[in-house]
């Protein structure tokens, strides 16, 4: 079966919906879900998981990723990028390189932001846009994200260039914003592109040019990373097949259940995502490791050792 991810670099001006809707042509009776929502305006790599894959998807959802950004200093639009209405900002001519550089390394680390009302994010059931669209004035929620590395790579005024690795949840429009308050010239966002997200990065993208099927089915032909191998990638544990059944039939892993038999690839440490394959490599479950891996001798034989997340189906 064509159970895994297939990495898509989407188009300019296509929605992640859009891209969902092409690949369950190709595979007209299996679950397709996408990993991490790209605007329209936004293009690069947009994964997506189909069949037993989809019950991947919070777990590869939760990486980290990578952008590269251009924003329009001294420009302001209630949509955070050129798609609303540009409002004219502030002065631009006090603004060089150093003043940028400073304002990107503030950004380092854990920051509070404000999801773009214009954005996909639900209030109440309804999608943000939906009610912006409607004229209605609502209170955008906050959250807290984390910027692991950001640094400037041209300032070609008005417009500045970056690269910016991040955590999942956060909002590139928002953080142009923040940037270009803190410039005191408002910013946009002109253009956006994802080129990694946890183990993914855009080379190994399949380009979609039209949404023609049979197209996109040659373009994709073999190019699926199978469920297994996404598994592998992860920290994983080898079961028996005793132990695989037990597992299948809802036995949380305990020592009694996997302990005796299970081989551990690289230690895992409590709180970590792991994967359950058999000894062929077939996929068996997905979990959390509720202690270290080198504790797990020492525990008694009925303490949970995992928390099953997701059990996969035969395939």
């Amino acid at each position: 079966m064509d159970d895994g991810v297939l990495l898509i670099d989407k188009p300019f001006g296509w929605t992640s919906s859009k891209v969902v809707r092409l690949v369950k042509r190709l595979y007209p009776h299996r679950k397709i879900g996408h990993v991490g929502t790209l605007d329209p305006l936004a293009v690069g790599l947009l994964p997506i998981c189909i069949g037993e894959a989809t019950k991947l998807a919070d777990y590869l959802l939760a990486q980290e990723k990578e952008y590269k950004v251009t924003m329009l200093l001294g420009w302001r639009s209630a949509t955070f990028d050129l798609e609303g209405e540009l409002v004219e900002g502030g002065n631009i001519d006090n603004i060089d390189e150093a003043k940028i550089n400073t304002v990107l390394e503030n950004m380092r680390g854990t920051i509070e932001q404000q999801a773009p009302i214009y954005s996909a994010i639900k209030l109440a059931g309804v999608p943000l846009y939906k009610l912006a669209r409607r004229g209605l004035e609502v209170a955008a929620p906050r959250r807290s994200v984390h910027i692991y590395d950001i640094r400037l790579e041209a300032y070609r005024p008005p417009r500045v260039d970056f690269w910016v690795r991040c955590s999942k949840g956060t909002y590139l429009r928002s953080l142009c914003a923040a940037v270009g308050e803190e410039l005191g010239c408002g910013a946009v966002v002109e253009a956006l592109c994802r080129v990694r997200s946890g183990n993914f990065r855009i080379e190994e993208a399949i380009a979609l040019t039209s949404g023609d099927v049979e197209a996109a089915r040659a373009a994709t032909m073999g190019k699926i990373i199978m469920l297994s191998e996404l598994l592998t990638q992860m920290k994983y544990f080898i079961v028996g097949e005793a132990e695989k059944a037990k597992i299948r039939n809802g036995c949380q892993p305990t020592r009694d259940v996997i302990g005796a038999t299970a081989t551990v690839r690289v230690a895992a440490a409590c709180g970590e995502m792991v994967g359950i394959v058999d000894a062929e490599g077939k996929p068996v479950a997905i979990g959390k490791m509720l202690h270290n891996s080198q504790e797990f001798p020492l525990l008694s034989a009925a303490i949970p050792l995992i928390k099953l997340l997701r059990v996969f189906n035969e395939t």
